[in-house]
């Protein structure tokens, strides 16, 4: 059916004092909105499957009733999104148990801060060692260009990084770098920040993250969510 105020275009005329002014119609706000979030989506460089992955699916798992005391802390992490900007403070979620749900609530507390229109980009930290030794190769600070332009930085798979002293020396100087200038930094592992093996890193992110610890394995039927 055509919009019988704009004619389908998304914008109608108005007349005031005179003059002519140019004003987005209703009828293509929610369109615009949605392809505005996809745009912000696809940037940001978040797996798919984390894309349909809400809070909600989060809270009706069966490690909910075990962490519901830590998501309540990162939803009030999250309404003081805009304080934790100005004070420069990330988060750290960990969990000594597989499939906790560590990357999915890195995510949505991405999203919340997309949600403000601040720019986030998604990677796991072996990427991003391996985007640092090719800026090596260029003779440049660093080549991910979303990285450098993002303002809130989702690491992923601390865990995973398969570091010698070396390696851990040179994410610790681009991390410290990041946080210099400003960034927002959320990071999963599988420890606490205390148990990393790094001194420095250790100190670096005590000084700039809020720690949450989950707990569980979620049971999570992934195809069925799809279906829906």
């Amino acid at each position: 059916m055509t919009c019988k105020k704009c004619n389908d275009k998304g914008f109608y005329i108005e007349i005031k004092e005179g003059e002519e002014y140019y004003t987005y119609c209703d009828c293509k706000k929610t369109e615009r909105k949605i392809k505005e979030w996809e745009k912000m989506m696809k940037r940001s460089n978040i797996p798919i499957m984390y894309h349909f992955l809400r809070l909600s699916d989060y809270q009706n798992s069966n490690v909910y009733y075990m962490n519901e005391p830590i998501v309540c802390r990162l939803n009030i992490y999250c309404q003081k999104i805009e304080q934790m900007i100005k004070d420069g403070i990330g988060f750290y979620i960990f969990s000594q148990d597989k499939s906790s749900g560590k990357s999915t609530l890195l995510t949505y507390v991405g999203k919340r801060f997309m949600a403000k229109k601040y720019n986030i980009y998604y990677i796991t930290l072996s990427d991003l060692y391996n985007d640092l030794v090719k800026s090596l190769t260029h003779e440049k600070e660093y080549v991910n260009e979303y990285v450098e332009e993002c303002k809130v930085l989702l690491i992923d798979d601390f865990d995973k990084f398969n570091g010698n002293d070396d390696k851990w020396l040179r994410v610790y100087q681009l991390l410290n770098r990041f946080f210099n200038q400003g960034k927002i930094i959320g990071i999963t592992n599988n420890i606490s920040i205390e148990d990393i093996d790094d001194s420095n890193i250790v100190s670096l992110l005590k000084k700039h993250l809020i720690e949450f610890q989950i707990f569980g394995t979620i049971e999570f039927d992934l195809n069925k969510k799809l279906e829906d």
